[in-house]
């Protein structure tokens, strides 16, 4: 059996990951059920999904699609306060079309990263919003990291295309991956804890799980296989969804 070196994606500064960690241990996933699974037992990729799982994804890309949109709903009324914080202007989805959980969930989101500003372990300018700029209209930097492909998982000839680093959002973080880190983080989620994908601290396999494994090829397919991007919602919730470089 082939031995593989799992890949460790080191963060220059480990302050991002921090940050990720930081949260409550009784947070809960936010999630529909587990669809188009990599295989528990094999290092094979599932070639068809069944009727089930076919529906199970779409309902999951509409899910993911809801918290995107509502995240551009909301970022459009958001303002820096004098406080130098970030608030939202509305009370309620209702007020601009986002369903109410939802809602709930990114605005603890934005109050935890409040939290973080008011802490200092975040600073504004580097908040995010879905343009990668900052409440400012100024491009937020991408805080790259030199990935690399898992040994014996890369496929021949693949381009890197893409890019791979971190982003702070007003929602949490966007963590991208460049064309061979994502196919690696594909092969890992079917070979289970054989492999291991680690970036800013943050174990991507163990956090993802082989429910994605569809989802992101899928997703990556549609890009023209130039890498995907991960959001993730933070506070008591881990909301992901995903999308293409």
């Amino acid at each position: 059996m082939v031995a593989f070196r799992p890949l460790t994606i080191v963060f220059g500064c480990d302050r991002l990951g921090n940050l990720f960690h930081a949260l409550s241990p009784s947070w809960a996933w936010a999630i529909a059920p587990a669809f188009a699974q990599a295989p528990a037992n094999g290092n094979t990729p599932p070639a068809t999904l069944t009727p089930a799982q076919m529906q199970q994804m779409q309902e999951m890309q509409a899910k993911m699609e809801a918290y995107q949109e509502a995240a551009q709903r909301m970022e459009a009324h958001i303002h820096l306060g004098r406080d130098k914080l970030l608030h939202l202007d509305v009370k309620s989805g209702e007020e601009i079309g986002v369903d109410p959980e939802i809602f709930a969930q990114l605005k603890g989101a934005l109050e935890h990263t409040n939290d973080l500003l008011i802490e200092r372990q975040i600073s504004i300018g580097e908040v995010a919003f879905s343009n990668n700029r900052n409440i400012f209209g100024r491009e937020v930097a991408l805080q790259r990291v030199d990935g690399n492909a898992i040994e014996g998982f890369s496929t021949p000839g693949l381009s890197c295309a893409g890019w791979t680093g971190i982003l702070p959002t007003w929602w949490g973080m966007r963590i991208y991956l460049n064309e061979c880190d994502t196919q690696s983080l594909l092969n890992a989620l079917v070979w289970g804890s054989s492999a291991v994908v680690v970036i800013g601290g943050i174990d991507l396999t163990g956090l993802i799980g082989g429910m994605y494994y569809g989802i992101i090829n899928q997703v990556d397919q549609n890009g023209g296989h130039r890498g995907i991007y991960i959001d993730l919602a933070l506070r008591q919730y881990r909301q992901i969804w995903i999308g293409h470089q």
